[in-house]
């Protein structure tokens, strides 16, 4: 997930927490904090009983940004892909949302911005504008620009893209995972993989 901005953090009237370890979804190192501010979350049991759970915000000692947890929940939670160096402007804008969606639960979200980031790849290594997306689905595999054994996943890609964009029932976590993943490996085979070997030779 990308920082908010680059600055030094400096949080007022911080506690002494319980230890905790977790993953943090900013600066993506396993972190162990006990630092920031704890809360109490109040709720109803079906049967009208009253309970309550304690949560916190813990501060990263690393980079300093907060994460909201409650026992095993946190947010923002972890983006399921690496982020990528390499990409075109306007793609990397878009993967970088989808990032951001998939982190924060927007998993109906994070699928459509995967369609169109597969749309873009498709038109940035020659397919025409303004088609549907299977022909450019059809395209990136007409040029072998994905491994044969994705085929399978491309075909969920399809379905799930569709049902995104026209259909009522919201994503599920596991399909835009799956959705994230096949991106990623498709934005790593054509332009990470090329961008740091081209970076590497001299020139």
């Amino acid at each position: 997930m990308n920082k908010w901005f680059n600055g030094d953090i400096r949080w007022s009237n911080t506690e002494r927490l319980s230890n905790r370890e977790y993953h943090c979804p900013f600066c993506l190192n396993k972190v162990s904090s006990n630092t920031g501010y704890g809360f109490i979350v109040t709720f109803e049991y079906s049967d009208s009983r009253i309970g309550s759970k304690n949560g916190a915000i813990y501060i990263c000692p690393h980079c300093q940004y907060p994460t909201l947890v409650i026992l095993d929940f946190q947010f923002p939670g972890i983006p399921e892909v690496k982020s990528l160096d390499h990409l075109p402007g306007v793609i990397k804008g878009i993967y970088e949302e989808a990032r951001t969606c998939m982190s924060n639960n927007c998993y109906t979200a994070a699928s459509m911005l995967c369609r169109k980031i597969i749309m873009n790849t498709a038109v940035s290594e020659g397919a025409k504008t303004n088609l549907n997306f299977f022909t450019y689905v059809d395209y990136l595999k007409g040029k072998n620009l994905f491994h044969p054994k994705c085929e399978s996943l491309l075909s969920t890609i399809k379905d799930k893209g569709n049902e995104a964009n026209h259909e009522i029932e919201d994503v599920t976590k596991n399909d835009a995972k799956n959705v994230l993943l096949f991106t990623y490996y498709l934005l790593l085979y054509v332009y990470e993989i090329p961008g740091k070997i081209n970076a590497e030779i001299p020139g």
